[in-house]
């Protein structure tokens, strides 16, 4: 039976100075704090992407509904007063009730196509306004997921180069800190999907 507490003869590997360690420490530290910059910098470039791009987004819709209610309001007015000069021509008129009665219709039937005309427009706005943006919030997902995935490869490279014996308690207080803070981010970017 074998002794834990006897010291073995086989000779022990030299003990890094304490410098070396130091300087071993700082480097993983390094290595992490580069992992965890790295993936707040990449949660920040999609975030901001994303909002360039919906801002954009958002932008075109506006105008184009702003150029869709110019035109109905023209086409509106020009409908009135055609109406109106219809109206008036017929005055006097022997036919006048059926020239009124006939301006009415076109009124009508011209203002109904009008309407229909400018909602679809309206629709079609809106349908291209929402794929984009649908499209866009899917991108942004997969950019923050991807970061993820590249600050965990990049931590897993760190702890695999680090050794053990060089880290101290404030180089492992770093790294748990930059892990934790990495996990909240991660947490709070998280798609429905991802979180579960």
């Amino acid at each position: 039976m074998t002794n834990p507490q006897k010291k073995s003869d086989a000779p022990q590997p030299p003990r890094p100075a304490p410098e070396s360690r130091a300087a071993d420490a700082g480097n993983v530290t390094k290595r992490f704090e580069q992992a965890y910059n790295d993936y707040l910098t990449a949660l920040k470039d999609a975030q901001v992407d994303a909002h360039k791009r919906a801002l954009q987004a958002h932008r075109d819709y506006t105008s184009a509904m702003q150029n869709s209610w110019v035109d109905a309001q023209k086409r509106l007015n020009d409908l009135n007063h055609g109406y109106v000069a219809q109206v008036q021509d017929a005055y006097g008129n022997e036919n006048a009730q059926n020239l009124v009665t006939d301006a009415y219709r076109n009124y009508v039937r011209t203002a109904r196509e009008t309407y229909e005309d400018v909602q679809k427009r309206c629709q079609d706005e809106h349908e291209r306004h929402t794929q984009p943006v649908q499209q866009l919030g899917e991108e942004t997902r997969n950019r923050l997921e991807q970061a993820y995935r590249d600050y965990i490869s990049a931590i897993k490279e760190a702890w695999a180069a680090a050794d053990p014996k060089t880290i101290d308690v404030n180089t492992l207080a770093a790294i748990s800190n930059s892990l934790a803070a990495a996990s909240w981010f991660a947490l709070s970017s998280a798609s429905p999907r991802s979180a579960e």
